[in-house]
Order: structure tokens, then C-alpha cells, then sequence
């Protein structure tokens, strides 16, 4: 009977608390990818994983930024480092080599190794590899309507998965790691994560590797923020915020800022960028979805990475440190050559005051460098160029049919400006690399109807942009063809290089790693 008592004066109070609880509306569970977001933002030192910020739109804002820059030369630097040294990084590569590519956003600076893998064996396997699904899925069906002989197997995911992900497949592999994408993993997790890209790789594949190694505080901070009063891939990633968990968040009450925390170069730890959004005021955040609030108070930081670092900025010997470390030999190691400068013993007076030294300057559109060298020109005109092949890439998308007006008017024309001035003294590396947008936007232009380049000239009535320049040119001194040798100025202008030459201030500089591994 006793018994009888306690279990029913028991039941009361549980079938009471049934009632009760069974009445709240059931909190959406949160998608598995998503659960991270939620305890990054939770947490003490509130964060987001740095991944989040590239969703499909983040993407396609972040590929326009790095592209468009004028303070952000990353994208130049690397794209002018794998066009100029790409024989050298699929020279000694197999006849079957499969492309794998972490990190691939739009595939935009892919674009070389492609070609050049292409034109050595024929066909070719491209394995890109991101977080964004939706948007590399659309990015390889466009890379397959300009490459007939091109098969691409997108990986939405991280990296390692996608590297795990292809453990089984035979085939040798050239594996990219570009944009210096590598230096936003947290800094105690890189060392481990080139071991196990290397303990993934056999003898037979390579690593190529994209580092900034950019150490300039000035530099660095003018590069992450002097365009924007507001950045729009930052804003970006709150909408996304607000979106997935029916949020409140007010971007106008977050401010981006950057700091730039240096490290000795001759140690093992890089430099780095910390980027983060500054509350401007005491305030709530309700992530509806979950039934969560967040308070921030004025002046706390929302980081944009997992770890302290939000970019790694690398010297020389950190390079090499960091390879020897994880078990990689270096096979090659490309720095640009912008990058490199030295200061004259004496300053250049004018009226008392000490001039700057530059070490390039645009004189009405050209590019004219201390040295008397056109690189930096031919790059910034590549660069140039490549942007408005994007938009030449859009614009099909949209059905626009007239793509060879908006070729000629809009991007030849640019590869022509002043040409009697440099065309003269371009080195056959440089005029191949100015021909290979033409080459480029041909394909965009026919897709599929596309054969070869001398075909594809003749039916857009189009000739090589060698034979353009030459044509413009009106003296015969300057008209001669490009040369293999140096790439100075035209023997008209030789009397210049007597002149005092005034080396520049270091221009941001980015460096290619590429492994080969120890049996």
C-alpha cells in the first residue's frame, strides 16, 4: 500500500511537467554544418570559422574584390608567378596527372596549370575543392564548356576532406594550395596539416603552395583596408548570418578592423593579420531560429577565424622551415620579381627636400619600372585583362551573343594602349602571355565550337595581337619582333639608362612553394 502512495504522489508532479514542457514550440534542429557557427559564436572569445564567410555569394564577392584591387595585388602577384613559371611546375610531371586544387573558389588563377596540362597530355582531371558547393559546381560547368578535353569533379567540403575524400584514386597528382588560402588555418594547425598532406601524397605527385610573404605593417593594413568604408564581403557574411538563423544582427553597429602582429622573420612562427568586427555599442543579437541571444558589449570583437590569426604572412625562412618540418623537399621556390629592391647610398635631393624612392610609377597608363623593364606592365595589363574575361564569362552566361564587339572594344583595345613604346622590348615570354588572353577569350567567345586558335582568329576576323602591334607601330625601329633577351626599353630610348635610377619602397610580395617528396 505504502508503495501504492509514493508512485502515484510521484506520477502527479511528472505528468505535470509532461504537460508543461510539451507546449514549447521544438527548437529547429541545427544542421550539422552549421553547429560550429553556433558554438563559435557562444563562446568565450566569440568567432566564426572562417569558412563561413565564403558562401556562393561570399565567393563571387571576394573573387570580384581580389581582382579588381589596387591595394590587394595578391591574385596579380600569383597569377604573374604561375603564367611565367609554369613550364617549370608541370615540366616533370606524368603524362596521367590529375589536378587537385584546395580551396578553388572561382578556379580563376587555375586557369594556366589547365591549359598547360592540357596541351602536355591531352586530357585532363580536375578535382577542385571547397566549402562552397553550390558556387564550384556552377564554376566547373563553365570550366567544362570552355575545356572540351577537361573532366571536373568538384568537391564541396574542407580541405582535408576533399583530400581524404581522393585517397583511393591511382593517378599522379599536382595538388595547389593557392591564394595563400594556407596561411588562414590556424597557426598551431598547419604543421600538422602539411603532415598529412604529405603523408596523402606519394613520391610521384607535387605540392605547389601559395604563401604571402608580405611583412610590410603598412602595407598589409593599406591592402586589407583602404577601399572600403564598409567591406562588402563582410557585410555579406552577416546577411548570411542573418539569414541561416533568422537573426537580427545590424552590420552598422559593427565596425572591421585590422591589426598586423609581427613575428621575428628568423623564427618559426609568421607574422599575421587579425581581422575582426568591433561592436561599436553595447547590444543583443537574437539568433531567432534557435531561441539564442548574444550579447556583445561596446568594443568586443567578433573574430573571423577560429584561431588568432586571420592571415599568415611568411618570410623566407618560415617557408622553408615550415616544408623541412613536414617532411616535403623544395623542388622550386618563385618569388616575384617587383618584390625585390634595394636603397641607393645616396637620397635624391630636389630644393632641399629628399625625394621618395619608387620603384615603379604609371606615366599616363604605362607602367615604367627602375630597371627599364616592362614586367610590371605586361602584368598589369594580364591582370587587367583576366578581370574582363570574367565579365566576358558573364555576360554569355546572361545570352548576350555579340561577345566579339565586347572583346575588341572592351579588352583588345587595352592590350594595345601605347604599344610603340613597349612592344619593341617585350620578351617572347611576355608576347605569348598578352597572346594567351586572345587564346582565352576565343574559347569563352565559341565554347564548344572551338578547334584551335588560328581557326578560331579567322572566323571572329581577328588577327594575333603580335601582328596588331606591329601594324601600329609606325617606325621600323620600334617595330621590331619581340626578343628572348631582357626586356629593356627600345634602343631609341637606351640613353636613359644612364640615368640615375632611384629603387623603390618593397611592393607586396607573394611567393610559390612548389614540394617534391621525399621517398
Amino acid at each position: 500500500m505504502a508503495m501504492v502512495i509514493r508512485v502515484a504522489s510521484f506520477t502527479r508532479p511528472l505528468m505535470m511537467l509532461y504537460r508543461t514542457y510539451s507546449a514549447v514550440p521544438t527548437v529547429p534542429a541545427v544542421p550539422a554544418d552549421l553547429k560550429s557557427v553556433v558554438s563559435s559564436l557562444t563562446s568565450e572569445r566569440k568567432h566564426v570559422p572562417h569558412w563561413y564567410l565564403y558562401d556562393t555569394r561570399g565567393s563571387e564577392i571576394y573573387e570580384e574584390i581580389v581582382r579588381a584591387s589596387s591595394t590587394y595585388q595578391l591574385w596579380n602577384h600569383e597569377y604573374t608567378l604561375l603564367q611565367t613559371h609554369i613550364k617549370d611546375i608541370v615540366g616533370n610531371m606524368p603524362s596521367s596527372t590529375m589536378l587537385v586544387e584546395l580551396g578553388s573558389g572561382a578556379s580563376s588563377k587555375t586557369r594556366p596549370v589547365i591549359e598547360a596540362l592540357l596541351e602536355r597530355q591531352g586530357e585532363l582531371t580536375y578535382v577542385p575543392v571547397d566549402i562552397a558547393t553550390d558556387y564550384i559546381r556552377e564554376v566547373s560547368r563553365e570550366l567544362e564548356r570552355e575545356y572540351n578535353a577537361l573532366t571536373v569533379e568538384p568537391f564541396g567540403g574542407l580541405y582535408m576532406d576533399g583530400l581524404r575524400h581522393l585517397g583511393g584514386r591511382p593517378e599522379p597528382k599536382l595538388l595547389l594550395f593557392l591564394g595563400s588560402s594556407f596561411g588562414n588555418v590556424q597557426i598551431d594547425e598547419q604543421l600538422p596539416m602539411m603532415k598529412e598532406i604529405r603523408a596523402r601524397l606519394k613520391v610521384q605527385d607535387r605540392f605547389l603552395l601559395g604563401l604571402d610573404m608580405n611583412t610590410d605593417r603598412e602595407a598589409v593594413i593599406r591592402a586589407y583596408r583602404a577601399e572600403f568604408t564598409r567591406c562588402p564581403w563582410l557585410d555579406n557574411f552577416i546577411d548570411h548570418l542573418n539569414k541561416d538563423f533568422e537573426a537580427d544582427m545590424n552590420k552598422m553597429t559593427f565596425e572591421d578592423t585590422v591589426d598586423f602582429v609581427e613575428n621575428p622573420a628568423d623564427g618559426d612562427t609568421p607574422s599575421y593579420v587579425q581581422q575582426y568586427l568591433r561592436s561599436s555599442t553595447k547590444q543583443r543579437v537574437q539568433l531567432r531560429k534557435l531561441g539564442v541571444t548574444i550579447d556583445f558589449l561596446a568594443g568586443e570583437r567578433l573574430y573571423l577565424s577560429e584561431g588568432q590569426n586571420y592571415s599568415c604572412k611568411y618570410s623566407e625562412h618560415q617557408v622553408r622551415r615550415l616544408a623541412e618540418k613536414s617532411n616535403f623537399a623544395v623542388e622550386g621556390f618563385w618569388v616575384n620579381e617587383e618584390a625585390k629592391y634595394c636603397v641607393p647610398s645616396q637620397p635624391l635631393m630636389l630644393e632641399g627636400q629628399v625625394l621618395e624612392t619608387v620603384g615603379s610609377t604609371e606615366v599616363v597608363g604605362v607602367t615604367v619600372q627602375n630597371d627599364l623593364r616592362w614586367n610590371l606592365h605586361v602584368s598589369n595589363m594580364i591582370s587587367s585583362a583576366n578581370r574582363k574575361l570574367y565579365l566576358l564569362r558573364r555576360l554569355k552566361r546572361f545570352g548576350v551573343t555579340d561577345l566579339t564587339t565586347v572583346f575588341t572594344a572592351y579588352i583588345h583595345r587595352a592590350l594595345e594602349y601605347a604599344t610603340p613604346v613597349w612592344h619593341a622590348s617585350l620578351t617572347a615570354k611576355q608576347s605569348a602571355s598578352l597572346e594567351r588572353i586572345q587564346k582565352r577569350a576565343c574559347k569563352i567567345i565559341l565554347g564548344s565550337c572551338y578547334t584551335s586558335y588560328e581557326t578560331a582568329i579567322e572566323t571572329l576576323n581577328l588577327c594575333t595581337l603580335t601582328d596588331k602591334r606591329v601594324s601600329i607601330c609606325h617606325s621600323p625601329h620600334l617595330c621590331s619582333t619581340p626578343s628572348s633577351g631582357t626586356g629593356y626599353l627600345p634602343s631609341a630610348w637606351t640613353s636613359l639608362s644612364d640615368a640615375p635610377v632611384i629603387l623603390s619602397r618593397s611592393i607586396p610580395r607573394s611567393a610559390e612553394l612548389t614540394n617534391s617528396l621525399s621517398g
